[in-house]
């Protein structure tokens, strides 16, 4: 031990654990704090568990942690938990086309010893498949012509590629209503707003500001199709209730819960159809799971699908015959560049 440190033991101050370089006198904690408590505190909050996330993901993904971002509502500053980018390691191009697939977690870490509870649905919920967002290209829609009317059919991309039945988007629980327990008296109580304005609010405008922020110039002839996806990894119990036709309610442990959210539109539109968006809820210890057995096996298809098709998705448009009647699922079969003649 340095003299500064003896010095500073002697009278009475708290010293942190050793570490290479020789602590100053100064640096030490004050009467009447100790490590442990120090530790505790650390231990209670977040930071652990995003450190813990961080190292699983980074195996496979870029991380950023403490990622910045404008927030939607209040346009001040903030900083999101993780973004953790995967990318190819050769670009994928067609001809002077181009577009490389990527994906994109933005992640917030919650813990807590009361449970979250989710309200699943007994009807599908109305997604408009919408999810993923698909940043980096000029829409999220693809224009599709034909050969048997003058019409032009818009379809989400991920609807063109036919990937809407892959068991990723099939797999987990849904809902659309989300709330936390919390301590009243010897009681729980829900609260709704806890879990919106701490955990669902902060990913939905990281979300939006990673889109606007990898939105292409009208002159780009080079894209990324990023799958972007928001989630909310949690340190907690996940309780997934249902609602029987007596009133009665059930609960059930699930480690894997999307929570849909329908909102107003940014731009006003003739149908009055809402903006549709998802997160994904993910126990931390079915983190790894999640990661290596559903997505990445969902983001295979996807760079495979976006590789085949890659003049079409930079072009925002295609041509498929026999297009009227078609299923959704037999679309990309048939999907071809549009030509001239089209």
């Amino acid at each position: 031990m340095s003299d500064g440190n003896q010095k500073a033991k002697e009278q009475g101050c708290n010293l942190p654990t050793p570490t290479a370089m020789d602590n100053p006198p100064g640096n030490s904690l004050p009467n009447g704090i100790s490590n442990e408590q120090v530790l505790a505190a650390i231990n209670s909050s977040g930071y652990p568990l995003q450190t813990t996330v961080a190292r699983l993901l980074q195996a496979e993904f870029d991380i950023q942690p403490e990622w910045g971002f404008l927030d939607r509502t209040t346009g001040a500053q903030r900083a999101i938990d993780l973004l953790a980018m995967r990318r190819p390691h050769d670009r994928l191009k067609t001809g002077h086309d181009y577009v490389m697939p990527e994906l994109a977690l933005i992640v917030e870490c919650k813990q807590s010893q009361l449970p979250y509870v989710f309200f699943e649905h007994s009807a599908p919920i109305k997604s408009g498949n919408n999810f993923p967002h698909i940043s980096g290209l000029r829409n999220s829609d693809i224009e599709l012509y034909t050969d048997v009317s003058n019409s032009i059919w818009k379809y989400p991309l991920l609807a063109a590629l036919s990937m809407l039945d892959e068991p990723f988007l099939r797999a987990p629980a849904e809902c659309s209503t989300l709330s936390k327990c919390v301590r009243k008296g010897s009681t729980v109580a829900l609260s709704g707003s806890e879990s919106y304005e701490g955990t669902v609010l902060p990913i939905r405008s990281a979300v939006d500001h990673f889109r606007q922020r990898n939105k292409p110039n009208d002159t780009f002839r080079y894209f990324s199709a990023v799958l972007t996806i928001g989630i909310a990894v949690l340190d907690a119990p996940m309780v997934s209730t249902q609602v029987a036709d007596n009133g009665d309610s059930s609960i059930e442990f699930k480690p894997w819960v999307r929570l849909w959210r329908h909102e107003p539109p940014a731009t006003p539109n003739p149908f009055g159809d809402s903006d549709v968006s998802a997160i994904d809820f993910i126990h931390r210890d079915f983190l790894a799971t999640y990661v290596h057995n559903h997505l990445l096996p969902f983001f295979d298809v996807f760079q495979e699908k976006i590789s085949k098709h890659s003049k079409e998705v930079a072009a925002g448009e295609g041509f498929v015959p026999g297009l009227a009647g078609m299923r959704i699922s037999d679309i990309e079969k048939h999907l071809s560049p549009r030509t001239k003649s089209d």
